[in-house]
């Protein structure tokens, strides 16, 4: 019973973060704090912070079961960032 109570207060304080981080990234875009040219970067690493709880959280790939999970996640990554780049430049 404890477990799952640690389990779901992790759950709550993570999900709670990732919408700070959402209302962080609104509110650097509205008030114009950072300047355009950084702003790309500081949202992508916003983002990647998410994608890191969300991944670790939600779809348990630390997880020794996991370890394939964990390849195929990171292949995905690897084509997303190919992905980003190859649009970047276009």
């Amino acid at each position: 019973m404890k477990k799952e109570n640690d389990h779901l207060i992790k759950i709550s304080v993570m999900f709670v973060t990732m919408i700070l981080l959402t209302l962080i990234a609104f509110y650097i875009v509205y008030s114009e704090w950072i300047s355009n040219e950084f702003l790309p970067y500081v949202l992508i690493f916003l983002a990647m912070i998410q994608v890191v709880i969300q991944l670790i959280l939600f779809m348990d790939i630390k997880e020794k079961e996991g370890r394939y999970r964990i390849t195929s996640v990171a292949a995905g990554g690897f084509i997303a960032v190919l992905t980003i780049f190859f649009l970047a430049i276009l």
